[in-house]
Parts: C-alpha cells; structure tokens; sequence
C-alpha cells in the first residue's frame, strides 16, 4: 500500500462521498468516485451534479478537467486499484427508526471479494457502535471464502482471483460531521478529526491525508468515534428542541425567545450556536440519528427519555405550524395558502424531514391550497407532493394567499419586499417559522404577524 503519495477509492456520491471525494483530490491525490447508480454517475462524468452544495459542482469540475478525479460504477477496478477506501453510502432509517446498514455490509463483502492487497478502509458513513467490528469481519469472511476456493472473478480472464499473501485489510471509522450548504468549509475547517482506530499506522496513515486540515486530530477506538458521531448530532438536536420548548413558554407568558436565547448565550459554557427557535430541525441526520440512538438503547434495554424527548418536541413543533395558521384564520378550508421555502435549511436542496413535508401535508389535509416557492427544492418536493402548484418566485407565491407561512430562511426571502407581499396577498396573514421578520414593522405594514416564541 502506498501511504505517501495514495490513490482513493470513495464508494457512495452522496454529500459526504462526493464531498469527500472532491477535496481529497484537490488536496492532489488521484481519486476514484464508485457509485452504483449508473445514471447519477453518467451525470457526474459529465460535470452535472445530483445534489445542490455551494461550490462544490466548480471543485469537482476543476479537478476532473486535471485527471484527478473520475466517476465510475467498476466497484471492482476501483478497489482494486485503490490504496485507501472510502466508504461512503447511505445509512437510512428503516421504518421504525432503526438504521439501515445494508449498504455498507455489501461494500464491506464487495471490498473482501476483490481486494488484491493491503488496503486502509475508512468508513464515513454514519454508523451504529460496531459496525466497524462487522465490517472487518465481513471482510474477512469473503477473504477465508476466496481463499477456500469459493473466489471471486476479478481477473481478465474471468478465473477466480487468488488472495495474495500480504493481503492485510484494516478498516477504520472516521465521521464526517459535514453540515449541507457549508460542506466544504466544514471539510477543511472541522472542529475536529475524529479517528477510531485499532492500530497507530492507520491513525498515522489517516494523519497524512489530513495534513492539510488544521483542526484538532482525535484519535480512539473505532466504537467510541462511532458513538462520538452520535452524541455530537443528538446534542446539537437536543439544543434545538430545547430552546423550541422555551420558545412555547414564551407565548404563554409574553416573553421574546431571542431576547432569552441571546442571553442565555453569554453564558460561555452554552453559546449561541444551535439556539434559534423555530418551525423545528429536519435533513439527514438529526432526525435519522437520534432515531438511531433511541433504538439502539432500546435493543440494549435502555431507556433514554431525553433522546426521546428530542423527537417528540420536533416532531410537535411541525405540526404546532397549521395549529397556529387555524387560530389566526379560524379555518382553513379553501384558503390558498404560500409556503415560502420547502428545504429543511437554506442553500441546500435536501428535504429529508423537513419540516414542510409535515406543514404542507397538514394544510392539505385542512383542505387547504397549496403554493410553494423555494430556491431549490422543488424539483424533489414535487415528487411528494405533485398536488402541491409551484411558482417562478416568491411574489407569484404570496399573490391572492389567505395566508403565507415561511418555514426556511433563505437569504431571497430575507430581501423580500414585504410592502409588496402584503399588497399581493388577498389576507396579509403571515407565519414566520423562522422568526427573521421584526414584529413591530411587519404589523406596522399591515400584516398579521405571528412568529416562534414571540408576540
């Protein structure tokens, strides 16, 4: 294996995969992106990227057109040609919660049936405490099988591969704690460099790819760092729902959750991050995660009623959105209703539980009419919601509304012209999920304002 000047193998074109995969070469190593999905790796090759993530289509378009990064479905070629992979697939919830770990399992049997030499394999992936262990085991299950003369045809001739004699396969667990819409920053900028490791050459070899990242290198065992990336995501969603429950405390007792958070932020042990009240968090992870770590207590026998906790608040805060459009309207039956932003957070295209999909399915069910603007998202959106009319922009949205509701706070809509959305709207009745407008001008300009935790 080559640990000094390494070729990449990423398996998976996802955020993190393609992410991944983008800055390692233009750190200058030679990078092999591996994806199954044919069309989406057609689109790659030619520069076309599946998914909306702020400079990352000109990072991965620089480094192709240099010969360091290329696109392929050949999982085999790239294994075999690669020094150290990537494991990068998904990890969706099953549905009741629990996480869905095929995909890497049959990278993990893929990897054992063609490897042909010592490999470091780095799981990225988002993964249950043990998986690590599973994925060696794997490994080394097909290995024993190729070895046994059940191999695997990875030669030319189609004859089934022998197993060389320093094939010694590592694998290690090194979460990525990208945020969408800031990936690429998050790359090169972490906080930190979580590696879980079973031997001081793969955190050393690990340690060079990252040499250019300058953040804190944390090296431990391969089931801490997989908790690790657990825990960081359920208390970063725990603050959220937290200050979501203030929020609703402030309603009751005229209080202003921004003026609370603001000052609960001096306090150096808790900061501002993460404390901004709201119609609720969605995405990849928060969600999917903190599902998965309640499970997987529950598998344990454990209970965890703050992690449950986290979940049940966020889930109220999505729907608590129609609650209130019902108290200022009375009904909403026939009322054409504009849902200003359906992705779970700006500049990001990615509506895995957002909280429009729970808001927009409740006004329907109210017999409400639907119209929708957002920057990005409504290519996806309308494949769940095809009853659901999209418009050119935010104006067109608003026009005619009995009511307006903005769930994402894109900077479009920051620097919109309230003035003129209240002239367009047949009722100027507005719900600021996002809690970005000041009360006191929006009601001076005629509107029916109401927000998150303030009145």
């Amino acid at each position: 294996m080559d640990t000094e000047n390494p070729t990449i193998c990423v398996i998976g074109s996802g955020y993190v995969g393609l992410t991944v995969g983008a800055v390692m070469a233009d750190f200058g190593y030679t990078v092999v992106s591996v994806d199954s999905d044919e069309a989406k790796t057609a689109h790659l090759q030619r520069g076309t990227l599946p998914i909306f993530e702020p400079g990352l289509d000109e990072l991965i378009q620089k480094n192709a057109a240099q010969g360091r990064l290329a696109f392929t479905t050949d999982i085999q070629g790239a294994i075999r040609r690669a020094d150290i992979i990537f494991i990068a697939v998904g990890t969706p919830s099953t549905p009741e919660g629990r996480v869905d770990t095929g995909a890497v399992e049959a990278v993990a049997r893929s990897i054992g049936q063609y490897v042909n030499g010592p490999k470091l394999v780095v799981i990225k992936s988002t993964v249950p405490t043990g998986t690590t262990e599973r994925v060696t085991r794997a490994i080394a299950e097909e290995l024993a099988r190729r070895r046994e003369g059940g191999g695997h045809a990875t030669t030319e001739d189609n004859a089934p591969s022998a197993v060389p004699a320093d094939c010694d396969v590592e694998v290690a667990s090194c979460p990525e704690f990208l945020r969408e819409s800031t990936a690429l920053q998050d790359f090169l900028h972490p906080s930190r460099v979580v590696v879980g490791v079973n031997s001081p050459r793969a955190a050393e070899v690990i340690r060079r790819l990252y040499a250019k990242v300058n953040a804190p290198f944390f090296v431990t065992t391969p089931i801490n760092a997989e908790l690790i990336k657990y825990t960081s995501n359920a208390m970063l969603a725990l603050k959220i729902s937290f200050i979501n429950e203030i929020a609703s405390f402030c309603e009751l007792v005229g209080a202003d959750v921004q003026e609370v958070a603001r000052g609960v932020a001096l306090d150096h042990r808790i900061g501002p991050s993460y404390l901004l009240a709201g119609v609720g968090f969605g995405g990849s992870c928060f969600p999917k995660d903190t599902r998965a770590l309640d499970w997987a207590a529950q598998d344990l026998g454990l209970e965890m009623p703050i992690v449950q906790a986290i979940t049940e608040v966020n889930e109220r805060q999505k729907r608590g959105v129609v609650h209130k459009l019902r108290g200022l309207l009375g009904t909403l039956a026939g009322t054409r209703v504009a849902v200003l932003g359906l992705s779970y957070k700006p500049n990001t295209d990615d509506i895995r539980d957002a909280p429009s999909l729970t808001v927009v399915r409740d006004l329907l069910a109210e017999s409400a009419s639907v119209v929708a603007y957002d920057p990005q998202a409504m290519r996806h959106f309308r494949q769940v919601f095809p009853q659901t009319t999209f418009t050119a922009d935010p104006y067109e949205a608003v026009e005619e509304a009995g009511a307006a509701v903005l769930l994402t706070e894109w900077q479009e809509f920051r620097d919109l012209d309230m003035a003129r959305v209240r002239r367009l709207m047949r009722r100027p009745v507005f719900l600021d999920g996002r809690n970005i407008f000041d009360p006191a001008a929006m009601r001076a300009l005629g509107f029916q304002y109401a927000s998150i935790g303030r009145v």
